[in-house]
């Protein structure tokens, strides 16, 4: 059976005849147990392109000691855009499956396998590495007798297939009922006897020697690598929240979201870059009003009744935008009914005394969990399909390789610069022909159109913020701002639809339900007038020149 531990842990490569410190010094300890030497031996698995170690992933089959069995160590968290050394970050989500527990302990169990399914691009794992290990570990112990701490001083000889050992010694220190100025105080206290840093490696990568890398930042200012590292940046924020939208974790399924909606915007915001001239409508210049050429798809969108058949081997751009909004599309069926609970939620603990509204909230709240594990049931199905996987290898192909579309080599700021004036424009163009539209159903479309330009208009600054900085930042926090009032707007709409279509087959609920749809109708206009505003104040010329 498996289960998850939080890995929190910092490493040091020392002399051979190095000794350790007195660690009884550490703050909070009173007394430290050593435990007679154990011998653990490791095989790590990888593809052949490494494609699990230059995620920071580590995939093994250990024997010896308290945890012999099947170990996947997956980052606990996404990247914030620096450069991945991938060489894994020490804070890691540990995944284990007990020795015996699989139906064949030479093979890795298929739940672990699944966790990573987005990183094999299914590729087969093979043995890449053996490393041998005499540990001896110190627990460190509080007043209590509580372990906060625990510290591993490792003799270590690392086998890489083909390739000739080596050995090193190295001391562990890993968190365990403790908290962090407890292991930050304990990394100086050994950093300071061995007279190292914390080495960022794991035993895989020391032993591998060199590994694989994605980079993440810019290595020059072309519109062609500034446009990958962004993406780059997303791909691995979207492959590292994999697992977890898997297991239906609701903020793991909203930061994914943002991450497809991140990707289909860099995707569409720099189209000449990605897309050879003549390759597609992704590369297609817009017209000087700022509208896509007539006939063609704006930012990534398939004309209605597009399918993505067809697409399991096509890695354009345009392609890779459908499979985005397809997944988005997923991702927010799954949050939107979770976020509508809340709201139901919210309203029923501030109903005024003489209204029960408890039946009605049990009803609502049902309707909504019922939808969400429907939608959490077709992510899944997606991201086990030929097209999920054809995602996750296009994205990681485009994330590796340098662009070679027809403007990749110009220089960023100035692209950048237009394409995000274009998409100020549609946001003014939208919000004008919404001003046009009498209150009702019409006028809610409209809205939200207006939204979804704001939304395209704040990533095309968050990519150009890499470039043109502050100025850009503050264009996309404005546009943010439009896009959030406006979906405070779109969501009393989506409200008032579940409230009437519940409605019609309630019975004492009817009279709750009825109050709280009036009270979104106020709710809506609010949202509106502020959704005025926020427009007003971000095509302000204040907001925009440095678009000219």
């Amino acid at each position: 059976m498996m289960a998850a531990f939080r890995e929190l842990e910092a490493s040091f490569e020392v002399g051979e005849r190095l000794a350790l410190p007195d660690l009884r010094a550490a703050p909070g300890v009173a007394a430290v147990r050593t435990d007679p030497p154990v011998e653990l031996v490791a095989t790590y698995l990888d593809t052949v392109a490494g494609d699990l170690v230059r995620a920071g992933i580590t995939l093994r089959r250990r024997t010896g000691g308290s945890d012999a069995g099947w170990h996947l160590k997956v980052p606990a968290t996404s990247p914030d855009g620096r450069d991945l050394a991938h060489t894994g970050p020490r804070d890691r989500t540990e995944h284990r499956v007990p020795e015996g527990s699989a139906s064949d302990d030479a093979t890795p169990p298929a739940e672990l396998l699944d966790l990573v399914r987005a990183r094999l691009h299914g590729h087969p794992v093979r043995p890449v590495a053996v490393v041998t290990t005499r540990r001896t570990v110190h627990h460190l112990l509080d007043p209590d007798g509580r372990e906060v701490l625990e510290v591993a001083d490792d003799e270590v000889r690392g086998v890489p297939t083909g390739d000739a050992a080596r050995s090193w010694r190295e001391w562990e220190v890993e968190l365990r009922d403790g908290d962090a100025a407890q292991l930050d105080a304990a990394v100086r206290l050994l950093a300071d006897a061995g007279g190292t840093a914390p080495r960022a490696v794991g035993k895989l990568v020391r032993t591998l020697g060199e590994v694989p890398t994605v980079r993440t930042s810019a290595a020059d200012a072309t519109a062609g690598e500034v446009a990958r590292a962004y993406l780059a940046t997303q791909v691995e924020a979207l492959l590292t929240l994999d697992p977890a939208v898997r297991a239906g974790d609701d903020e793991a399924v909203h930061d994914a979201r943002i991450a497809t909606r991140r990707l289909r915007a860099v995707l569409s915001v720099c189209a000449p870059v990605f897309e050879e001239a003549g390759d597609g409508t992704a590369g297609e210049e817009r017209t000087p009003d700022g509208s896509a050429p007539e006939g063609r798809a704006v930012d990534g969108a398939a004309p209605d009744g597009d399918a993505l058949d067809g697409l399991a081997l096509d890695r354009s751009a345009e392609a890779v935008g459908l499979l985005l909004r397809e997944l988005g599309r997923l991702l927010g069926a799954v949050r939107d009914p979770a976020v509508e609970a809340s709201a139901y939620r919210a309203r029923a603990a501030a109903e005024q005394p003489g209204f029960d509204p408890r039946p009605a909230l049990r009803l609502l709240v049902a309707d909504r969990a019922a939808a969400r594990r429907r939608a959490l049931r077709a992510v899944r199905t997606f991201l086990t399909s030929s097209d999920g996987d054809a995602l996750f290898a296009a994205l990681t192909a485009l994330a590796d390789t340098p662009p070679t579309g027809r403007r990749a080599a110009e220089p960023a700021r100035d692209l950048l610069r237009r394409r995000t004036r274009s998409r100020a424009r549609d946001l003014a163009a939208a919000w004008a022909s919404a001003a046009t539209v009498s209150p009702g159903p019409d006028r809610d479309a409209a809205l939200h159109e207006v939204r979804k330009r704001a939304r395209h208009a704040r990533y095309a600054a968050e990519v150009a913020a890499l470039v043109h900085g502050r100025p850009a930042r503050r264009s996309a926090r404005s546009f943010q701002r439009v896009q959030d009032t406006l979906g405070e707007q779109h969501d009393t709409v989506v409200r008032r639809q579940t409230l009437e279509r519940l409605a019609g087959r309630a019975g004492r609920e009817a009279f709750v339900l009825g109050r709280w749809h009036a009270a979104e109708q106020l709710d809506a206009a609010r949202a509106e007038a502020a959704g005025a505003t926020a427009v007003r104040r971000a095509l302000a010329a204040r907001r925009t020149s440095w678009m000219a």
